[in-house]
């Protein structure tokens, strides 16, 4: 007679182990950074998820630690909030440029592979009138262990104003829980004024 209750208690304990088991899976993953939030305007603000074993590759969204002299000029300009980056967020933006790509960088425009970007003009004060340190103008080219970052809005701090970040301060990649961004061709790169 005991036999029967066992065999209908088990689908109860199957659920119980599960709930348990996904809890659990979920846990980790918040607690591994699985979740992350842009609360600035240079990407679509609101809630990114990591994704695991996804490579750092041209349009992947990442969050990224700065190289040691980008994080002294955001400590001492306000730029970043506190975060896991020597005590500095780390920025969310989009991998524009990997190894073999060309950068060409002026004010007007940033152009990779001969395609310039919408929105890429640099700027030489933020909103607030200080003035934004820059990277010299000019032409990178990117190599194995670089990535160049942007992000589709006018007003990002990316890589137009820093330069190449070294790929291993890159964490991990992200999708946004709404609509993904992307960088925005707006057509050739006009040629170099002499």
């Amino acid at each position: 007679m005991k036999l029967p209750r066992i065999a209908a208690a088990r689908p109860l304990v199957v659920f119980a182990l599960t709930v348990v088991s996904v809890t659990a899976v979920v846990l980790w993953y918040i607690a591994a950074g699985g979740v992350a939030e842009n609360p600035t305007e240079s990407m679509p603000t609101g809630t990114y998820l990591w994704v695991p074993f996804m490579p750092i590759e041209r349009g992947a969204i990442v969050a990224s630690c700065l190289p040691e002299a980008t994080e002294a000029y955001a400590r001492r300009a306000h730029l970043l909030g506190s975060g896991p980056c020597n005590g500095m967020r780390q920025v969310v933006k989009i991998v524009a440029a990997v190894d073999g790509d060309e950068v060409l960088l002026r004010d007007g425009a940033v152009c990779i592979n001969g395609v310039a970007y919408r929105n890429s003009a640099r700027h030489r004060v933020t909103r607030s009138g200080r003035a934004i340190e820059l990277v010299s103008a000019g032409t990178y080219h990117i190599h194995d262990g670089q990535v160049w970052l942007m992000a589709p809005a006018a007003e990002s701090w990316d890589s137009r104003y820093y330069g190449v970040v070294p790929e291993q301060l890159v964490g991990k990649r992200y999708v946004h829980l709404g609509t993904q961004p992307r960088l925005q061709a707006e057509g050739s790169c006009p040629p170099p004024l002499r």
